[in-house]
């Protein structure tokens, strides 16, 4: 993505990464944005005037609305999240309560950069699978600028996919 926003001229764009991805084609600053002190580091870029927007794709795997499909004979990942409790689902083990959680603060933090970006006026996208149960957690569903966002959806499969695949853009601007 970062490679894209530099080809159309944005030349000081910068990637952010819980790690370094072997083989991408942009460089990646690691940080962890489940912590607070990695958090307070972007809300600080923020603030800065040459910053001029933020696109975000927080991580889907936690709120697939494809693990409740079931696949006969195979091992499927189980459902950590439903309609009915999208934050995550009731007896959760250790193991996946702890990725939906570290998820869960992963989705405030997009919340509070997108209330950051419209106090400050800057473009504000992020993306996310059409069916993803992310639209419906508490942090994203409470956030008071997420009703005025504009939205968009198409097949991502057109990038070279082999299946179907709808994916949903929420921006503060047209």
């Amino acid at each position: 993505m970062t490679a894209s926003f530099k080809r159309h001229g944005f030349t000081n764009s910068v990637a952010v990464g819980k790690t370094k991805t072997a083989g991408a084609l942009t460089s990646i600053i690691p940080l962890d944005l489940t912590k607070d002190e990695d958090q307070k580091t972007v809300f600080q870029w923020l603030q800065h005037p040459a910053v001029k927007g933020v696109f975000l794709a927080p991580p889907c795997g936690t709120a697939s609305a494809a693990r409740n499909i079931e696949l006969p004979g195979e091992d499927a990942p189980r459902p950590l999240r439903s309609f009915e409790e999208p934050d995550g689902i009731s007896g959760l083990t250790v193991l996946d309560l702890q990725r939906a959680s570290a998820a869960n603060i992963l989705y405030a933090f997009c919340a509070e950069v997108l209330e950051l970006c419209c106090k400050l006026g800057k473009l504000f996208m992020s993306e996310n699978p059409r069916n993803s149960l992310f639209w419906l957690t508490t942090a994203w569903r409470e956030t008071p600028s997420a009703k005025h966002l504009l939205f968009a959806e198409h097949q991502a499969c057109g990038y070279g996919g082999k299946r179907p695949k709808w994916t949903r853009l929420a921006a503060n601007f047209q």
